[in-house]
């Protein structure tokens, strides 16, 4: 068996409610609008961005790391009205251990709360697990953040640990980030279930 390629591939991410669309420039103005809430950024490790000429450093940033291949940012959208979201990404790929994080993930205050969280989350394990056929997919909050780590656990997440002091934050304090994987085996046992939760959610 021939195995797909193991790395950033740039293609929308389509379900019932929502559209994951990799960031191209024409979305900077409908993602602006919502990334001044500073609610957004309380856990992020980044300086939160105060005007819309911070946003657009960040913006940049995003589009040289898909332009380069490190990382897949995703737009995420309103099937039905098009309205944007929030944001997530792919990143740290690994092709030899065919092991890959999701994460940078937030929402405007629309969004929140509504179950668009969980099917984008959804979306992506199908593109890792069905699409690339990873092993692992991690992801990683502040250990402080119970409502990032309810969420995690509600789509199959692992805790695997905390990890003491791991990542430095942008005002130079240390951060405990909370470690979380699915491997293939989970998913395999999960899948389903997920799935009806999220049809649930969605009624």
């Amino acid at each position: 068996m021939t195995l797909p390629t193991f790395g950033p591939v740039a293609i929308p991410l389509v379900g019932e409610q929502i559209v994951l669309d990799p960031v191209e420039e024409s979305h900077f103005e409908g993602l602006g609008q919502i990334a001044l809430d500073p609610d957004i950024w309380t856990w992020m490790l980044n300086a939160p961005p105060v005007t819309p000429q911070d946003f657009r450093v960040l913006f940049d940033q995003m589009l040289e790391m898909r332009a380069n291949g490190s990382q897949m940012p995703f737009i995420i959208s309103s099937k039905m009205t098009g309205q944007i979201l929030g944001a997530t990404r792919l990143f740290d790929f690994k092709p030899a251990d065919r092991g890959v994080e999701i994460g940078y993930t937030w929402y405007g205050a629309s969004a929140r709360g509504t179950g668009v969280n969980q099917s984008a989350k959804l979306l992506l394990l199908t593109h890792c697990f069905d699409g690339l056929l990873a092993n692992r997919v991690q992801l990683k909050t502040d250990a402080r953040n119970t409502r990032s780590r309810r969420a995690i656990e509600k789509i199959g997440g692992q805790l695997e640990g905390v990890l003491r002091s791991y990542q430095a934050r942008f005002d130079g304090s240390c951060r405990d980030t909370a470690m979380f994987s699915i491997t293939r085996e989970d998913w395999d046992h999960n899948e389903l279930r997920l799935r009806d939760s999220e049809l649930s959610m969605q009624k």
